[in-house]
């Protein structure tokens, strides 16, 4: 059977759209995570934000593994900072129904790969902290561009560190990949290695890979790069540890 691979979705809030609703939210995701998933064989769960805390746990228990979409910034109160910076887009429903999902998927020991914002999310779940902007670490270069007032990808090299789950699979030291964020990992949470640097310094992935335990963060987007050859493999090395959990239970 297919493993089914729970999503994390994106919490949003538009009253622009739609003037007589504004208190009306949304949870949506790009479609690039299912695509990304599905072609690699894998049956997509879409993973509302929900607010109790119990419907969140009961919610890991339908899945064998966790991906964690990207999207908006994550509450500095998450990582023992007391005032989000000016440029942060906070949701705090999206914040507190994910951490339960990372924390509840981790004691059942379920795999999990976080993707750009769930990078994020994986590490300050787990203990670890964050620079909320990019402009707080001294000597970090641009990681996404803004064309027309509109925030676009931004194209980098990063290096792939010895040691790493990230370099066995990409088996070169250096690679290309697209970014469009501003905060990003300060100190790994404990346990985790960093698993790939940018030119400048910026952490771009974590990883704390073992036989009982898979958790794998990386910066960039691999679902929008499906067809490049290290973001097939860190589907095809995850969804064989979602069902190598699917077996034993």
């Amino acid at each position: 059977m297919k493993p089914r691979i729970g999503v994390s979705m994106e919490f949003h809030h538009e009253p622009e759209r739609y003037p007589g609703a504004t208190h009306r939210t949304y949870d949506r995701l790009k479609r690039d995570y299912l695509d990304f998933l599905e072609s690699a064989g894998a049956l997509p769960v879409y993973l509302p934000n929900v607010r109790q805390k119990e419907n969140a746990m009961a919610l890991i228990e339908l899945v064998d593994g966790l991906l964690l979409s990207g999207g908006d910034d994550i509450s500095p109160q998450w990582f023992g900072e007391e005032a989000p910076d000016s440029t942060c887009v906070i949701h705090a429903e999206r914040d507190e129904s994910e951490i339960v999902l990372v924390r509840s998927a981790i004691q059942r020991n379920i795999p999990i790969l976080g993707i750009c914002r769930g990078e994020q999310l994986l590490n300050v779940a787990m203990g670890g902290t964050l620079h909320q902007d990019l402009r707080l670490r001294p000597g970090t270069g641009s990681h996404r561009n803004v064309i027309h007032g509109c925030v676009v990808t931004h194209d980098h090299d990063v290096m792939l560190q010895n040691g790493t789950r990230l370099r066995e699979l990409a088996g070169v030291e250096r690679i290309r990949v697209n970014s469009t964020h501003h905060q990003l990992v300060a100190k790994p949470a404990p346990g985790f290695a960093v698993a790939a640097l940018a030119e400048d310094g910026a952490i771009e992935a974590i990883e704390r890979i073992t036989e009982q335990t898979y958790l794998l963060g990386v910066q960039w987007h691999p679902e929008a790069l499906r067809d490049e050859a290290l973001s097939k493999a860190i589907i095809a090395d995850f969804l064989k540890a979602a069902g190598l959990f699917r077996n034993k239970h």
